[in-house]
This record gives structure tokens, sequence and C-alpha cells, in this order.
């Protein structure tokens, strides 16, 4: 049976006054040289229970006394209601809770090739990832990824043909946000594309909002519009 896992450098952020995220490091208990050099099932154990605790931290924090519901999808808090998407890669681990409707979090620590994007995405996904600096198009490719494994996260549709579901109008945002060389120079920018915007600071006891980098886009799900913003390290979209 596997030990208990503990996380570190655990984040929380209030993205709205009914959404909230947090984002931890998984450690094992006795981590000896690379834990990730294990089984992909022990791994995949451990980003699970990892998950939940960082789930139930996120609750403590906000002091909020309820249960997960993980029986069906979307998850749910079992007295309020309140729904909970996670997500891993790695060492990484993420939680994301709202009030009101559903939302999504995705969090991935490797790229996607413009090879494996071929096979699957929208042919006007691809025409305009053909636009921008080659040395952007795996990380642009990872974006377009993780912001479609939110979309089958609200709408809990199928990932191939989400995959393959129009989001070029994404692109040039993504692109533009990764050519900034810091969050700190997009505060400074005075020539900023009207398509991204710096949020600002909410809960004084949750780490600053200013992390993540706002889309002015809204996305339309399930008839209702959703922001959507990224933090780059690590690498985070939320849907909300």
């Amino acid at each position: 049976m596997l030990a208990p896992t503990m996380l570190e450098n655990t984040k929380y952020y209030e993205l709205t006054e009914c959404c909230w995220c947090a984002i931890a490091q998984l450690i094992p208990p006795n981590p000896q040289g690379n834990p990730y050099l294990s089984s992909d099932n022990n791994t995949l154990a451990l980003q699970r229970l990892g998950v939940r605790q960082l789930c139930g931290e996120l609750l403590s924090h906000l002091k909020i006394q309820d249960e997960l519901d993980d029986s069906k999808y979307p998850y749910r808090l079992n007295r309020s209601g309140y729904y909970v998407c996670f997500s891993h890669s790695k060492d990484y681990v993420a939680v994301i809770l709202h009030s009101q409707h559903p939302v999504a979090i995705d969090l991935e620590m490797v790229d996607v090739s413009l090879a494996v994007a071929a096979r699957f995405y929208h042919e006007d996904d691809l025409l305009q990832l053909q636009q921008i600096a080659p040395k952007q198009q795996a990380n642009v490719c990872r974006l377009l990824w993780q912001l479609k494994e939110c979309v089958v996260k609200i709408q809990q549709t199928l990932l191939i043909p989400t995959l393959g579901q129009n989001h070029a109008t994404y692109v040039t945002s993504f692109a533009q946000l990764l050519a900034l060389n810091s969050l700190s120079h997009l505060r400074s920018a005075s020539n900023l594309n009207n398509d991204i915007t710096l949020s600002s600071d909410r809960d004084p006891n949750c780490d600053s909002y200013q992390d993540f980098t706002q889309l002015n886009q809204l996305m339309t799900l399930n008839a209702m519009d959703y922001h959507l913003a990224v933090l780059q390290n690590p690498n985070v979209i939320v849907i909300y």
C-alpha cells in the first residue's frame, strides 16, 4: 500500500469571489533519488493521492468543511455542491473549485510537438500555428492542448473529437504571451495586444492573482461565457 503523499510549495489563488485554485509540488514521504523512475502506475497513484490531499488543504485554507464526491463527473463537494476539477503532471498537482458552475484546470509539464498537433488539431489551428515563430510552436501547441483538455472537463466530452475543434483564435494570444520575458515586463509594456490583460490582486491571504495572465477573449461553453487565464510556471490553464 502506498504511503501518504506530501505536498510542498503550495500556492493558493482566488480567481473570483466564487472560484479558487491551488497548485503544489508532489513529494513522496521518503524520496530516494528520482521517485518518478518508478512504475507509471505508482506515479499515477501518487498523483491521485496528491490532488485529493491538495483539495483538502484548499478547503481548509478556505475554512470550508465538506467532503469530495468523486463518484461521477463533474466532481462536487457533498454538502455545498461546489464544483471541483483536478489536474496533475509529473511532480505537480492542481485543483480548482467553483461555487456556481463547472470549471476546469489543466496542468501539463510536457511540450506538444507540431507533429503531434498535426494528427489531432483542426486545420485552422494548424494554419495559425504555422504563422508563428518555430521556437514558440511546441509551447503554443501545448497551450492549445491544455485549453482543449479544459473544454473536455467542462463539457464532459471525449478528448479526440475535442482536440479536433477549431480554437485557432487563441494561437495569437498564446504566442504573444510566450514572447513576453516575464510578468514584470508585461506590467511595464505599453503596446499590449488587446487579447491579453493583467488581472488585479484579490484575496491578500492568497498568492497574487497577477501570477496569472488573463485573456480578454471569452469562451462560450454550455451556453455560458467563461474566462481563460494562463500561469506559465508551472504550465497551468484555467477556464472559470
